[in-house]
């Protein structure tokens, strides 16, 4: 699937933020918590600077999952602070407060 993806990426010289998005996915769905953790910086970027390649809220998820499986809480709690101004879901949504309960329980791992 994601080899299918690729070529047709290279055949249209897709912008690199189409190619973060579709490592970051990738990475996501296999399960490679470090490459998505890698794969997320410049979508974090982007996000910030209003020129989302994907959903806030996707972006927020997958890279707080895969700080905290990287054994990373502080870059977690970094990229849900960072990212929590452009969620679009509704206060009090459960997703949100299971990832935040994710990185507090981490974070107080650590201590």
């Amino acid at each position: 699937f994601y080899a299918d993806i690729s070529r047709f990426l290279d055949r249209h010289q897709a912008p690199p933020g189409v190619r973060a998005v579709v490592e970051f996915r990738q990475a996501i769905s296999s399960w490679d918590f470090a490459r998505a953790a890698r794969a997320a910086e410049p979508l974090i970027a982007s996000a910030l600077d209003r020129a989302s390649w994907l959903p806030p809220d996707e972006l927020r998820d997958g890279v707080v999952i895969a700080r905290l499986a990287t054994g990373d809480p502080t870059g977690a709690r970094q990229a849900f602070e960072a990212l929590a101004p452009l969620s679009r879901r509704p206060n009090g949504d459960f997703r949100t407060a299971l990832i935040a309960a994710y990185v507090q329980s981490a974070e107080e791992g650590r201590r």
